[in-house]
């Protein structure tokens, strides 16, 4: 049901890109509207003007199992408190 919606609602996302975003993030955050979600943020674009990124939604579930719930690009890593932050690394 999620894929299906992601797929007709976000066509531009494509699965291995969520199974990446999900297997190693940019940031992970708490979504400040939806305390039982969670948002994973990987880099979709990067050029000298811009960057988009992909967001994907997990949720937790009472029974603390998590589901994908949605995907999207977006042009910004929403508010929320930072769960998980990938180090740069440095040359």
């Amino acid at each position: 049901e999620s894929f299906e919606h992601i797929k007709s609602g976000h066509p531009e996302i494509t699965i291995n890109q969520i199974k990446n975003t999900l297997l190693d993030p940019l940031e992970i955050h708490e979504s400040s509207k939806q305390m039982e979600s969670l948002l994973y943020y990987s880099i979709k674009i990067r050029t000298e003007k811009k960057v988009r990124y992909i967001c994907v939604v997990v949720k937790k579930t009472s029974k603390s199992e998590l589901f994908v719930e949605t995907a999207m690009t977006t042009s910004n890593i929403k508010k929320g408190r930072i769960v998980f932050k990938k180090e740069e690394i440095k040359k």
